[in-house]
């Protein structure tokens, strides 16, 4: 009996069926990091060293040079490697003979990289990069006290989220975008919730649309506002229904209500904010 028989028995032994995990395993994409194909320099700062605790020396032998080069890699890389894939790109890796800042990416200088994932049937993930940059110098990016560097990383990782949805809907799969900051101490600070809370001060920042906040605001308001109605009467609500008062338990308290009034020979005012209730609510009561 081989190792692998011997793990299938154990396997076993805990209810895990290992022939089954396999073929699952086959379906679920694994997102491979881009920055392996030339130890993390991109190509949009070639000028430009790795700082922020990268650990890598970013000039081993027959690196690639170019995005072209690093797609070649890419196809070589996956063409070995069993399963389904995706891609994860930092922003690093634009392809595009345009001088720009992190703060000025567009979903443009990704075009080449979605077409080719078009070609392979992959999904495309995304990180913004926030190291190797004078920007990070200090070694704190969006948590940082200086507010004109926060406001910095915070654009980037906003135009970082356009640019995953551009992925995501020009691919047809979820684009997932990673947040890596090198922002700490290697010591034990003074004042360990500062930082912190500009952290989330400024995620917050990135995580905002004025117009996705909007649409979910009018979709909230459209529930509740569904709610009531259901509430009146589920007919109100497009249900279908007749108006039979047995359906409504408000139209039954309302009746109760009346009858109590009624019987002490008061008046009684019934108002509702839906015009259409009030016609089936007066033949009721």
């Amino acid at each position: 009996m081989n190792r692998y028989e011997q793990a299938k028995e154990l396997y076993a032994g805990i209810g895990v069926d290992v022939e089954k995990a396999i073929e699952t395993l086959k379906n679920i994409p694994v997102s491979l990091h881009c920055w392996q194909g030339d130890d993390v320099l991109g190509f949009l700062f070639r000028d430009i060293g790795l700082s922020g605790g990268i650990q890598t020396t970013g000039n081993y032998p027959g690196r690639a040079n170019t995005p072209a080069e690093l797609r070649q890699d890419l196809d070589k890389a996956l063409s070995l490697i069993p399963g389904k894939m995706r891609l994860n790109l930092h922003a690093i890796y634009a392809d595009t003979d345009e001088k720009v800042d992190l703060t000025d990416l567009e979903p443009k200088h990704f075009a080449s990289w979605v077409e080719w994932a078009k070609e392979r049937g992959m999904g495309l993930d995304f990180n913004p990069t926030c190291f190797s940059h004078p920007m990070a110098d200090t070694g704190f990016t969006i948590s940082s006290a200086d507010p004109t560097v926060r406001d910095f990383w915070i654009e980037h990782c906003k135009k970082s989220r356009k640019i995953s949805e551009y992925f995501g809907r020009s691919l047809g799969t979820k684009s997932v975008m990673n947040l890596w900051f090198p922002d700490g101490y290697k010591d034990i600070p003074f004042d360990r919730e500062a930082p912190r809370r500009r952290m989330a001060e400024a995620l917050d920042k990135v995580g905002r649309n004025e117009e996705g906040d909007a649409k979910r605001r009018m979709i909230v308001l459209s529930t509740i506002l569904m709610l009531k109605q259901i509430c009146n009467h589920p007919a109100q609500a497009g249900s279908g229904d007749a108006w039979d008062p047995a359906l409504s338990g408000k139209f039954q308290a309302v009746g109760e209500l009346c009858e109590t009034i009624a019987s002490r020979q008061e008046k009684l005012l019934v108002f509702s904010q839906f015009r259409e209730t009030v016609e089936p609510l007066a033949d009721f009561l």
